[in-house]
Parts: structure tokens; sequence; C-alpha cells
């Protein structure tokens, strides 16, 4: 039984390339932080490492207990994003997106 290959064109190789490049955009215009809240309707400042203000864009990628994760009060600065949740003890990974994406 013989076998053949099919040679790659480069452009499969070109779309492979811009993929993982995209991809890797993607991980250095957003960081995730551990956020614990611990009380109901109380704001949380999230020291981050940014430099800059996180875009309003973010998302919660986990959360241990059923709840809503929202915007606080206070304004949004280059070292402290503000959230609150609506219940209490409420554990999230909350995604920022950096400015220019």
């Amino acid at each position: 039984m013989a076998f053949e290959s099919t040679p790659s064109s480069s452009k499969d190789y070109s779309s492979s390339i811009e993929h993982n490049i995209s991809r890797l955009d993607e991980l250095r215009t957003t960081r995730e932080f551990k956020v614990v809240f611990g009380v109901v309707d109380t704001e949380v400042a999230i020291p981050h490492d940014l430099g800059v203000v996180p875009k309003t864009r973010w998302v919660v990628t986990y959360q241990d207990i059923a709840g809503s994760v929202y915007e606080g009060d206070t304004a949004w600065t280059a070292a402290n994003a503000y959230l609150k949740c609506n219940v209490a003890n409420l554990v999230a990974v909350v995604r920022f997106e950096l400015p220019g994406k």
C-alpha cells in the first residue's frame, strides 16, 4: 500500500500563522484577575498592572456561585477598576481589555 501526502499550500501556512498572531495579540491586550466579592452590593477595588485605564469592555470568565457582577460607581483609573456584585462571597475571574483594541 502506497502512502501519498498532499503538500500544504503556503496559503494554509499563512492562515495558521495569522490565527496564531491574532491569538498572541489577544493575550497581550487582555488580563484576568481573581476578585472576591465579600459583601452584597459593595464596591471592590481591583488593582491591576495595566498602566492604563482598561476599556469598559470586561467579562466574567469564571464565578463559583450564581450572581451578577456589575460596574461600581467610582471612575476607573490606570491603577484600579471598580466592580460590585449582587451576592455575598462570590469569587470571580474578570478579564479586562486594554485600550487600543
